[in-house]
């Protein structure tokens, strides 16, 4: 009995194949095979950081760096300007 009105129950729910579900965060990766992960922090990751952190609208500003690798994670409020955003990106990591 229970298992049929768990399966009358999953049949019922209403769902959607690709639910739109914009999740507030950006990642900017740059690879950099050779470096080591002590350089790749000091001459990849800060510069990213400091000019990234000068940007308005990002609630946090996580950076990772490893050998061959560094990245930034950036956490967004909701409902901003994405375009925006990310042409400000771009301009600070040209910059870095």
């Amino acid at each position: 009995m229970s298992l049929l009105a768990g399966d009358l129950a999953y049949v019922s729910l209403p769902k959607e194949g690709e639910p739109c579900i914009e999740i507030p965060e950006i990642f900017v990766s740059v690879p950099f095979p050779g470096v080591s992960a002590a350089d790749s922090e000091t001459l990849i990751d800060k510069p990213m950081e400091t000019e990234l952190s000068d940007l308005d609208g990002f609630k946090t500003i996580t950076g990772t760096a490893s050998g061959n690798y560094a990245g930034v994670a950036l956490e967004c409020a909701f409902g901003g300007d994405k375009t925006k955003v990310l042409a400000d990106i771009r301009d600070a990591m040209n910059k870095a």
